[in-house]
């Protein structure tokens, strides 16, 4: 199910773009709207589903049900957000966690959610980057036989990692985006 460069040690969960093969990331260049969610997700799928289906989500992500005050943020998104919680893809905050998002101690596995082909993963990107009531920013998405991960960011877009030390696959991606001139993107090399 994974290739031999799918290793988790290569991640920076502190610090995405420490992970050893961090390529760059993508970002809406103007303010928010939500059809640039819509878009920047299009991207990730249109890009890098149509040749391979396979990918594997792993999520660390809780909720607080009273940071989000927007009415039409929840009335937009309340749906997939307890949908989410639901089905413990959005989870309770617990001191673990909570002492995670403060830098005091790494993430425990007890916090992660594994899942593959997993379409509500892309309702979870959009939760990320729409709802103040989600906690954390841990949503990676790997694409194996690619051996690119990306992951959402609250800036209405994505950071790209390689798996490997092939990095061409990666910056191939992230420049197909460049191309939508309502995204701006960044590649340190």
């Amino acid at each position: 199910m994974v290739n031999n460069h799918f290793n988790l040690n290569y991640l920076d969960f502190n610090n995405f773009s420490r992970s050893k093969y961090w390529v760059g990331y993508f970002e809406r260049k103007g303010p928010f709207h939500d059809d640039l969610i819509d878009s920047s997700i299009a991207h990730v799928i249109n890009y890098l589903q149509p040749s391979c289906s396979m990918y594997i989500t792993l999520s660390a992500l809780s909720y607080d049900d009273e940071r989000e005050k927007d009415k039409v943020i929840n009335r937009h998104y309340g749906d997939i957000y307890n949908k989410a919680k639901s089905r413990n893809l959005l989870l309770s905050l617990n001191k673990d966690y909570e002492s995670f998002l403060y830098g005091e101690s790494g993430l425990s596995v007890n916090n992660l959610t594994l899942s593959t082909n997993d379409k509500f993963t892309w309702n979870l990107c959009r939760l990320l980057m729409a709802h103040g009531g989600v906690l954390g920013e841990v949503l990676f998405i790997a694409f194996i036989s690619q051996g690119i991960i990306v992951y959402p960011h609250k800036d209405t877009g994505f950071g790209v990692i390689s798996m490997n030390s092939e990095l061409r696959p990666a910056t191939e991606f992230l420049s197909s985006v460049a191309l939508d001139e309502r995204f701006s993107i960044y590649m340190p090399m």
